[in-house]
């Protein structure tokens, strides 16, 4: 928690209620080699391959590049993409889909997307919610630095 936590909470809830508060490791993301199988790159061409998984997503597209899944019977299972954008830095979005969890698709997708963010000048950054094993898993095993906590108050 942050030191000015009490704070932060009593400014913010003077203009509205604070409904949600979340927090969670945040890694500058090393290129950690190539993947072991290498994912899609999905583009307004190619984004009907989420279609079966990822609607939601269809409208994201042109806006969270680069954008990398792992495909399965022309099928994206797992994705990874640019989810906070500017010049400088780029923040992962990521998600498998709860029926292929497990089997380390998004070890693939998180390979591929930091060295695409760094060909484009800009820092990839990954972070995930303490309660998120998983998602820290694959940040250890790509090798990612924790820098910072992502701290959020809504």
């Amino acid at each position: 928690m942050p030191a000015l936590h009490d704070c932060y909470l009593d400014l913010l809830s003077r203009h509205k209620p604070v409904e949600k508060i979340w927090s969670g490791p945040a890694y500058v993301a090393v290129e950690p080699g190539p993947p072991a199988v290498e994912p899609a790159r999905i583009t307004n061409g190619n984004a009907e391959l989420l279609h079966a998984h990822f609607q939601d997503w269809l409208p994201d597209v042109p806006h969270r590049q680069p954008f990398f899944a792992k495909v399965l019977d022309g099928k994206a299972v797992s994705l990874c993409c640019s989810v906070r954008v500017s010049n400088t830095v780029h923040c992962a979005g990521v998600e498998t889909h709860p029926d292929f969890r497990g089997n380390g698709y998004a070890l693939d997708v998180v390979a591929r997307w930091p060295r695409e963010v760094r060909a484009h000048g800009a820092t990839p950054f990954y972070s995930t919610a303490w309660a998120n094993a998983a998602s820290q898993r694959v940040a250890a095993h790509l090798g990612f630095r924790l820098v910072a906590v992502d701290f959020h108050m809504t």
